[in-house]
């Protein structure tokens, strides 16, 4: 597989495999979701990172 854009997202948004090649040809603020790991990526400053956004907002919904 290849990642793969996602037309019409704003910010632009990637599917791919957590084996998949990336390069850093992207905008800050691009995602990307691996499908076969679940995790969700955010391009930042030349590299990929792990988005924790779900993941805190679970975190503060837990705490109602």
């Amino acid at each position: 597989m290849a990642i793969l854009e996602i037309p019409g997202t704003k910010p632009k948004e990637y599917t791919g495999l957590s084996t998949d090649e990336r390069t850093a040809n992207y905008l800050n603020g691009a995602k990307l979701h691996l499908v076969d790991t679940g995790e969700h990526l955010i391009f930042h400053d030349g590299m990929w990172e792990l988005d924790l956004t779900l993941i805190q907002a679970l975190k503060a919904a837990s705490t109602f």
